[in-house]
């Protein structure tokens, strides 16, 4: 398992060591807001779509099921932002997405990609790389 897979499956907010115990995200013409309610708190971290490089769809175990969440990941492959299937707004979050960020599969063409039966990690966008001279 990658240590990006590992990250991800802590469940733990980018900002905290507390756990998440709700997330919400929304998108727009500037990009990315994911809100992260602690308990007792509120985090909201900004992304604007030129640094996401990569989005990926993966599953998280909770114990009781499996749910289905995307990552929004920098040129070094580091998490910028995730928010999984048990958030309200993830169905619209990744419906609107494609329209935002050039290139990004829309959900019905990447859900039956993420097998619920083990860990899979789906590219559903990968920046295109300028060409190189030489």
């Amino acid at each position: 398992m990658s240590l990006f897979t590992k990250l991800l499956k802590r469940g733990r907010s980018r900002a905290s060591q507390k756990p998440v115990v709700a997330q919400s995200a929304f998108c727009d013409e500037a990009g990315v807001s994911q809100f992260d309610w602690l308990g007792d708190e509120e985090v909201e971290h900004r992304v604007p779509w030129d640094q996401i490089e990569t989005v990926i769809a993966y599953q998280v175990d909770r114990y009781v099921y499996w749910d289905v969440a995307v990552a929004l990941l920098n040129a070094r492959g580091e998490v910028l932002a995730s928010i999984s299937e048990d958030s309200g707004s993830f169905g619209r979050f990744v419906t609107l997405m494609p329209k935002w960020l050039n290139g990004c599969k829309p959900p019905n063409e990447w859900w039956g990609q993420v097998d619920r039966s083990e860990f899979n990690e789906t590219v559903i966008y990968r920046r295109a790389q300028p060409p190189t001279d030489g």
